[in-house]
């Protein structure tokens, strides 16, 4: 069984996720309570944080903090409560900072917005409290779209390093490089409050199994809280960053391979007809992130590099129906992320410098690292990187293709990139993937696409030729 680590988890909870031992109490797995820091609201006296304990109410969208806690099943009796916020009604929403003031007794920190002005800035005591707070709220600000298609298994192509949880059934699906034909099955993992589906793969080549590589894909809708893109109006003034609405994008496969030199427009190299849906043309967009595992030339006096051994993070996203229909249409699209997506993708486009991409590291603290490697990874992590000008498109049949050229990134990035072989096998990951909003009409942005991989070995992924 492929266990998933506790803070992978714990911020991927599905709505319909119940926990057992709340149950046999018999309180109810609607209720998530805590005790938070929350900043004070006084108007002439100095603001200050006082310890607040917190009870969300998942069912009926509220939010209420008390100054003492009590047992969850009085919570409803309580007539004490110092505020009452309402999320599920129009102009709620949930903003993470990305510069944080001054005097934060944490960096853990969030805001809820209520009515389009009552604001209430959070702290939490740790980064896996603050996500599984975050990502509960996100949760009933912005619930999934309805018909979209969450908590099921959808294989990748043959010699991906996981299977992505997108599609809408548990349906088996060929890999690209015609790989036996895995079985799926449900599996139970049990979590502190809650239990969480994961999938897990046998009858497989010995290659292909997730326990051979230790290591899972997570859904890419549960990231778009650590991935908060920037948000209007005046951003450049504001730099106000919240929470993404539903990725435009639906993740189906990962791919992860080793490769002596730079692959290049991967969609043209593997099989990509076994991802056709069962109705429907193939439509995919795809991400090749090129990472070099051999050390950098000195700059100043060393041969220029742009090429060698290294490792090829490949995602495969599928455009949905409804947007492939607003990016077809005359016009612009009614959506300002889409009216971006439509210009990227048109050659010679306006758009085609805007790409950025979002890489966090979720456990970092776990990490064994040099001081220059750790130096960096504290720097950098969750920072969004405009890939320009290292990347390259390529058009295809049935798909598009953005190829991150990671070779040619500066010394200082393509030094702590060399050791990622090392260290990704410990790792937890979020990556994103964005298109630049600078104006407020392109406001605010919405995340194209994301990816959990949990502990991935990337050491024993196959050779691309």
């Amino acid at each position: 069984m492929v266990s998933a680590p506790q803070s992978s988890v714990a911020s991927a909870r599905l709505p319909s996720s119940s926990s057992k031992r709340m149950e046999a109490v018999g309180q109810s797995t609607a209720l998530l309570s805590a005790y938070l820091l929350k900043q004070s609201a006084g108007k002439w006296k100095r603001k200050r944080w006082n310890q607040r304990w917190f009870v969300l109410d998942r069912d009926n969208g509220v939010l209420r903090y008390f100054r003492h806690a009590s047992p969850l099943e009085a919570v409803p009796l309580r007539s004490d409560a110092h505020g009452v916020l309402a999320l599920k009604q129009a102009g709620a929403s949930l903003v993470v900072q990305g510069d944080l003031p001054a005097g934060v007794p944490t960096p853990f920190c969030f805001t809820v917005v209520v009515d389009g002005q009552k604001e209430v800035r959070l702290c939490a005591d740790t980064n896996a409290e603050f996500r599984q707070w975050t990502t509960a709220i996100s949760a009933i600000i912005s619930p999934v779209r309805a018909g979209s298609r969450t908590g099921e298994a959808k294989v990748a192509p043959a010699r991906a390093v996981s299977p992505a949880s997108s599609s809408s059934s548990a349906a088996e699906l060929p890999s690209a490089l015609q790989s036996p034909v895995q079985e799926v099955k449900k599996v139970e993992v049990e979590v502190e409050e809650d239990t969480e589906t994961v999938n897990e793969e046998v009858g497989v080549e010995p290659r292909q199994v997730m326990e051979q590589l230790h290591g899972f894909v997570g859904n890419n809708r549960v990231l778009l809280i650590a991935l908060n893109p920037a948000i209007g109006p005046n951003y450049r003034k504001t730099k106000m960053k919240a929470a993404s609405a539903p990725a435009l994008l639906e993740l189906i496969a990962v791919d992860v391979y080793q490769s002596v030199v730079k692959a290049d427009n991967v969609g043209s190299i593997v099989d990509l007809s076994v991802l056709k849906p069962a109705a429907g043309d193939l439509d995919l967009f795809i991400v090749n992130c090129q990472v070099p595992s051999y050390q950098p030339s000195n700059p100043l006096w060393g041969e220029k590099q742009g090429d060698g051994p290294g490792f090829n993070f490949v995602t495969y996203f599928a455009i949905p129906p409804a947007i492939r229909k607003m990016l077809d249409a005359p016009g612009d699209p009614p959506l300002q992320a889409v009216r971006l997506l439509k210009g990227f993708m048109q050659p010679q486009s306006w758009v085609s410098e805007r790409f950025k991409a979002i890489g966090i590291v979720v456990n970092p603290e776990e990490q064994k690292l040099g001081r220059a490697e750790r130096h960096l990874l504290e720097t950098y992590n969750g920072q969004p990187i405009l890939t320009r000008p290292q990347h390259q498109f390529y058009r295809g049949n049935g798909y598009f293709e953005v190829d991150v050229n990671a070779h040619d990134f500066n010394y200082v990035a393509r030094k702590g990139l060399v050791g990622v072989s090392d260290h990704v096998c410990n790792m937890i990951l979020d990556f994103g993937f964005v298109l630049e909003g600078q104006e407020d009409h392109e406001l605010p942005e919405q995340i194209l696409g994301s990816v959990r991989l949990c502990k991935v070995d990337v050491r024993q992924a196959p050779s691309l030729s």
